[in-house]
């Protein structure tokens, strides 16, 4: 919890308004983030939804009530649960991963710091390194009978067989939750939890980097995943994000027994991120505009949602459930190469990109059916997406190179793109790229190819 008392306080407030705002000493920070707050008259902390703080005071809501503004003198100290999931991790990350006590010990530190779903999902872990162990059990009311466990799930207690392997399949499949997401996959339950911990861990550094940026809130509802079922939805079996479903599923499998994550795991959950941030206090609504999944004004930009799903997503390695950032993603010589050789042979592409008038903008209203169908161009289309991106979120550098452009503040161009797009649902507008890029787009379009002929010939 964040300490308000003494010059540590004063102290806190002044670097913790700057920080959180982005711009030095601001007045006010937007939040709207779960939270608890000690008020020095009440023994007792309050859950509740963070929504502004500043040198005035801090603004909050219990749900069902109206919102309530108090000072800062009046204030012991708050934490939203995003707080509470750093140190989570960080005392995760430290404790002996097959150590029962250790692994325990944070069970109890998340269920008394606002993580009840954290806890119950370290229990699980604990039952993985020592099966009879007992508190973890009696926390998962689990019931002995006969010498034998019986696990919970929904619908009532079944044996540990059934819980893991249910005879009814994916219908009978559990569903693990964390404080902004819930899983089922058919894998063994430590690997479902770890994909688990590395969803909370890509969504903290999101909102870390780009809380000020975008305007990104907490997550109210959970966002869904589904690790071993893709519904139909072309003769491609591809991973991907479906925004009409009441939870924002996300459809992905594993690529073989052997894998440990799931196919694009890290790009479904930064299309799921980017699609939320048209999300009205943290909730799930529908844009008005948006009337069908597939359709134009469904999905505002899909060569941004899938390009920067894979840049920012790409970031992302590591052990299952120990995931870190890590370098940007790269598009390879051969990569840019196959991008290249497309363009020049064929006719559609060749007039346009070379002519320089018409291929970026064609980019900009590629619908979902684009990414989905059965084409030849489909891999094409998936790559030059990527590429487009990545040349945007480098400002047109090469890795170990000169600026192939003379084009400066791409990036950040881009993300005020992104911002707008989402919000707006005109992501397939060219005059809003214009606008926020700072550049028509079709003066880009040399730059991007001798960028990738930069890159094709290393």
């Amino acid at each position: 919890m964040k300490d308000l008392q003494g010059w540590k306080g004063l102290l806190f407030l002044i670097v913790g308004i700057w920080a959180l705002s982005g711009h030095g000493l601001a007045q006010t920070t937007q939040h709207r983030d779960r939270g608890m707050v000690s008020l020095k008259k009440k023994r007792k902390p309050i859950t509740c939804t963070v929504l502004m703080f500043s040198d005035q005071g801090l603004s909050y809501s219990v749900k069902g009530k109206k919102a309530k503004t108090v000072p800062l003198t009046k204030i012991r100290d708050f934490a939203t649960v995003n707080d509470f999931l750093t140190e989570f991790f960080e005392r995760f990350d430290k404790a002996k991963r097959k150590d029962v006590k250790e692994q325990w010990a944070l069970v109890a530190w998340a269920n008394d710091n606002n993580l009840e779903d954290m806890a119950k999902l370290q229990a699980y872990r604990c039952l993985h390194i020592d099966p009879q162990f007992v508190r973890a059990h009696k926390f998962l009311g689990h019931r002995r009978k006969n010498g034998v466990y019986k696990w919970k799930r929904e619908g009532g207690l079944v044996s540990e067989k059934e819980f893991k392997h249910p005879k009814r399949g994916r219908d009978g499949m559990p569903w693990f939750e964390s404080p902004h997401f819930r899983v089922r996959s058919s894998r063994d339950i430590l690997g479902t939890i770890g994909n688990l911990y590395d969803l909370e861990r890509v969504w903290l550094d999101w909102h870390k980097r780009y809380h000020d940026i975008l305007g990104v809130s907490e997550h109210l509802e959970r966002l869904g995943f589904e690790f071993d079922f893709i519904p139909a939805r072309s003769t491609t079996d591809r991973p991907y994000f479906d925004p009409s479903h009441e939870n924002w599923f996300a459809y992905t499998k594993f690529d073989d027994g052997s894998a440990s994550r799931p196919k694009q795991l890290f790009s479904l959950l930064t299309q799921q991120l980017m699609n939320s941030l048209y999300a009205p206090l943290g909730g799930y609504k529908r844009h008005p505009k948006r009337s069908r999944l597939g359709g134009p004004n469904d999905r505002n930009a899909m060569w941004l949602e899938l390009g920067f799903g894979w840049w920012f997503g790409g970031h992302y390695t590591g052990e299952v459930g120990y995931a870190k950032r890590g370098k940007a993603p790269q598009i390879t010589a051969g990569e840019a190469k196959s991008i290249l050789k497309e363009m020049r042979t064929d006719r559609r592409w060749k007039t346009r990109t070379f002519g320089g008038t018409k291929f970026l903008p064609n980019l900009l209203g590629w619908s979902f059916d684009t990414f989905y169908s059965e084409t030849k161009r489909v891999e094409f289309q998936w790559l030059v997406s990527r590429a487009f991106v990545a040349f945007l979120m480098t400002d047109g550098k090469v890795p170990g190179g000169s600026n192939t452009n003379r084009n400066t503040d791409l990036s950040d161009g881009t993300l005020g793109y992104i911002a707008e797009a989402y919000r707006s649902a005109k992501g397939n507008s060219s005059s809003l790229f214009d606008k926020k890029l700072g550049y028509k787009i079709e003066k880009l379009e040399r730059p991007f190819v001798i960028w990738l002929e930069v890159l094709a010939n290393p």
